[in-house]
């Protein structure tokens, strides 16, 4: 048998009919219907999901003995017209609007179908249930929340380690808020006075933070302590935006800026005043606008994307290759791929490489004051260092000796591995971005004499981080490596709290330097085995990155089941443990958002398809 459209129809078979248009369509909701007591929502309206292609939204009817009548459930125009058409109400009844099915055509639909199918079993009720109106969060309040919980739980542990180059950094801004000048003094090393040999943009930038906590609490160093939270919390919604712009979920790029804000060394060093966490905002704040330039066209990105460069500049005389050399090569490629004419894209090239000219000048504008030539290193070459040792030695020690190993600080590099071929297939261009300042970071600070930066963990690594966990946005779907990543995002967590308790600055290394001392037998040329001789201080130093014995995460478990632990933390732990608890409720709520926002999403996607469709 064939039906009216020619279809053959099989026998004994009764083809599925769809719901009325009329059924399908914007419905007023029941809420908003007037009963004359003014309580309802007046245009509150509720859509009825259409019909997906794996059988929802149809029932099947059951089989009739014989052969049934061919039906063409093809909406004809005709239909469509009468469907959504007003129609005049019955005298005294109810008003029926354009879009809603009244009773009476419910009941006759259910007849029809009950006598075509040729059974005696009521149909199910087809009637769509009503929900209420929810208002749908924002993507905004999502990322104000992200940077709230960051910096409130940054803020947790109210210290800050300077270390001897935040020491000297904070020491240009008192000069320069107290005498207006940049000479400085040295008092341990004596190698940075009159001018310290460190970039001037932690100084600038932890300028107005000085002169606020002045003028309200009388002391510039009060304050001090918002300044690295501050900036680590940033980076934390710079990888959530990033991981939106290139076109993660809302779960996914969540899921990437939490790892990174507790499950690395980022949680650590916002208790520090160092460059490298400033490096990397600005990292991943250029690769944010250079992207951002590449959708769009306009020219205010590049602008930005430049003077976000041009600060790394000013922070680190390194970031001269580091940083700039790759950003460079990648700023030519997004704009050579706009495909504009020779004089407007090397105009748009020159827009990018304004602001680092001019960050250029005003360095070597501060060597000319600090040694009274631009192309004077001064003492930056005696007292900074030197490339001194061995490359694989160094390749070793930053990536996984015991001591300062990147794989054993944040375990969770692991699965940004196994995310890094996915990643490459998608984001060719930024993978390669991101592997070239990593493999050049690797390569210059292996052979650099201090490259474990004497700190807790590979302090250099640190800029490079917040672009290596955005990789997790491509994470395989595979239930195996999910649930390893989510292994290696809770050990990371635990190594970064126990970091925490037991700091290394104050705790770690007052307690362990000694003993290394003792137990190895350590002394200089004199004969001398205080670790102020530099001798000592650096083979201690050295024993702590390569002997297991002395490893700073080893000896921190040995403390902290000792009893010894930060002052703090023994005099509050009850306040702090609840306020970690309730950090906890608020990443449940944060994800408990991106999920909704992400429903969100598919439902505009779905509806803009189906209305293709139907177009």
């Amino acid at each position: 048998m064939r039906t009216v459209s020619g279809e053959r129809q099989p026998r004994g078979v009764v083809r599925n009919f769809h719901l009325p248009l009329a059924a399908r369509s914007v419905q007023a909701h029941p809420s908003a219907a007037s009963d004359g007591s003014g309580g309802g929502r007046a245009g509150s309206l509720y859509v009825a999901p259409p019909p997906s292609t794996t059988g929802q939204g149809r029932f099947p009817l059951p089989s009739p003995r014989g052969r049934p009548p061919a039906v063409d459930d093809t909406p004809s125009p005709a239909r469509v017209k009468a469907a959504n058409s007003p129609r005049r109400s019955a005298p005294g009844g109810p008003a029926v609007t354009s879009g809603t099915t009244p009773p009476s055509a419910r009941a006759s639909f259910r007849s029809r179908c009950t006598e075509m199918a040729g059974a005696t079993a009521e149909p199910p009720d087809l009637t769509p249930r009503l929900a209420t109106f929810r208002p749908l969060p924002r993507p905004a309040q999502l990322t104000l929340g992200l940077f709230v919980l960051a910096l409130g739980v940054y803020l947790l542990a109210l210290r800050t380690n300077y270390g001897y180059d935040g020491q000297m950094m904070y020491r240009v801004t008192e000069s320069l808020a107290v005498r207006q000048s940049f000479q400085v003094v040295d008092p341990v090393w004596h190698m940075n006075e009159p001018y310290t040999f460190y970039g001037l943009a932690v100084s600038l930038l932890l300028l107005p933070v000085f002169l606020l906590g002045q003028a309200l609490l009388h002391d510039g160093s009060r304050l001090i302590v918002l300044y690295e939270p501050t900036i680590t919390a940033l980076t934390v919604v710079a990888v959530h935006r990033l991981a939106r712009e290139l076109g993660a979920s809302y779960v996914r790029s969540l899921a990437a800026a939490l790892a990174f804000a507790f499950g690395t060394l980022a949680w650590y060093y916002s208790t520090t005043v160092f460059t490298e966490p400033l490096v990397g905002l600005a990292m991943i704040g250029a690769l944010w606008s250079l992207y951002r330039y590449r959708r769009d066209g306009h020219a205010r990105e590049l602008l930005g994307a430049g003077a976000l460069v041009a600060l790394t500049l000013l922070a680190r005389w390194d970031s001269l290759l580091l940083v700039i050399v790759p950003f460079g090569g990648y700023a030519l490629i997004q704009v050579r791929g706009r495909l504009l004419p020779n004089t407007k894209w090397i105009g748009r090239l020159l827009l990018f490489a304004a602001p680092i000219v001019a960050a250029l000048a005003v360095n070597l504008a501060y060597d000319w004051v600090r040694y009274g030539s631009p192309l004077d290193a001064g003492p930056r070459a005696q007292g900074g260092g030197a490339f001194s040792t061995p490359l694989l030695t160094g390749l070793y020690g930053l990536l996984l000796s015991p001591g300062a190993g990147i794989v054993m600080y944040v375990p969770l590099v692991l699965a940004v591995a196994a995310s890094f071929p996915a990643f490459l297939r998608r984001w060719r261009a930024e993978a390669l971005l991101i592997t070239a300042l990593l493999v050049l970071r690797l390569l210059v600070y292996a052979q650099w004499s201090f490259w474990d930066g004497r700190e807790w963990g590979p302090r250099f690594l640190v800029p490079v981080l917040p672009l290596l966990v955005l990789m997790l946005i491509a994470l395989p779907a595979d239930r195996r490596i999910r649930i390893g990543a989510v292994v290696l995002i809770g050990l990371g967590v635990s190594i970064q709290l126990l970091g925490q308790i037991v700091p290394y600055d104050t705790i770690v290394w007052p307690q362990t330097a000694p003993l290394i001392v003792s137990t190895l037998g350590l002394h200089d040329a004199a004969g001398s085995s205080c670790l102020c001789s530099w001798v000592v201080d650096r083979a201690a130093a050295t024993a702590m990155d390569f002997d297991p014995r002395f490893s700073p995460l080893v000896r921190q478990v040995v403390l902290l089941r000792q009893g010894t632990i930060d002052p703090e933390w023994q005099a509050f732990w009850p306040v702090l443990t609840a306020l970690l608890g309730l950090a906890a409720a608020g990443i449940l709520l944060l994800w408990r958002t991106a999920r909704r926002l992400d429903a969100e999403a598919r439902a505009k996607t779905w509806s803009l398809r189906e209305a293709r469709m139907a177009g």
